[in-house]
């Protein structure tokens, strides 16, 4: 019953953004917005990125360059607005695209493409809306991660060892489809994961360099937590009675599961679940 639901009000939530994109796309005027900041040696950059229709792809760029932004979209119905400021050893980047119009013009065309100094230590604030969106972290150095996905498919990864250590990673999934995978390499120490209705898997395979805390809160949508059998977890759920759990590969000890492996790895994250009328699956890769 819970998934006829989230499959009847997902089309519904996506039409009231796709009704008269043709008619719109008519009028529109697709142009290019590019800008670029080569590096004055700063240590660290905040970047705040907002795109709420389109394609987003943020990935590593050139050593020396802090940004290197390519825009394509529709000047009749957006405005780029882009401000970087250094101050002291650091380094902001906002970005956001401002509707003129209805933001259904241009929905499926608008595409951003952001390519981030690998040599900087980044502070990263990414928000979707009705968009696909690929986030590359690999060879970035990560010392702060927020995501929030709105209506759309995102897949997040890392493929590299992160050389610094992530303090803190937020997650936000709305109605749409997320996919993270490579977390393990992402050395973070703490992780916050609130879903909504969508959809999400969570995959903490990587080469794990530290012991990790993972809180997942889940409202009426669905988590797949995917763990490779390199670490250890300790996993402790608070649901309701219409929630459905699906954990395997563990031992009750009091109120936590255990994995069998905790005592032969060096490595263990500890998992809070909490969860609503949404479905959890925890398992081993």
């Amino acid at each position: 019953m819970r998934k006829m639901t989230l499959l009847l009000l997902v089309p519904v939530l996506l039409s009231g953004c796709l009704v008269g994109v043709d008619a719109w796309d008519r009028d529109a005027s697709y142009t290019t917005f590019r800008s670029s900041e080569p590096s004055q040696n700063e240590q660290s950059i905040q970047a705040k990125i907002e795109l709420n229709v389109g394609q987003l792809l943020i990935e590593s760029g050139v050593p020396g360059t802090s940004y290197d932004l390519d825009l394509y979209y529709d000047e009749n119905a957006f405005e780029p607005r882009l401000d970087f400021r250094r101050s002291g050893d650091g380094a902001h980047l906002d970005f956001d695209l401002d509707g003129k119009s209805r933001v259904n013009s241009g929905l499926g065309k608008t595409r951003l493409n952001l390519k981030l100094d690998p040599d900087t230590r980044l502070d990263l604030d990414a928000q979707t809306g009705v968009a696909e969106s690929e986030i590359d972290l690999s060879a970035l150095k990560i010392v702060r991660l927020h995501l929030e996905n709105g209506v759309g498919e995102t897949n997040v990864f890392s493929a590299t060892q992160n050389t610094e250590i992530c303090r803190h990673i937020r997650v936000e999934n709305g109605v749409g489809t997320l996919k993270m995978s490579g977390l393990g390499n992402l050395n973070f120490e703490r992780m916050e994961f609130h879903g909504g209705v969508g959809a999400a898997e969570l995959d903490f395979s990587g080469a794990w360099q530290r012991n990790a805390e993972v809180d997942i809160d889940v409202g009426i949508g669905s988590v797949e937590i995917v763990l490779p059998r390199s670490i250890g977890a300790e996993v402790r759920m608070s649901k309701s009675w219409l929630s459905g759990i699906d954990i395997r590969g563990f031992r009750k000890d009091g109120r936590t599961y255990v994995s069998d492996n905790r005592d032969r790895v060096s490595r263990v994250v500890r998992i809070n679940i909490n969860t609503g009328i949404g479905g959890v699956e925890v398992r081993w890769r």
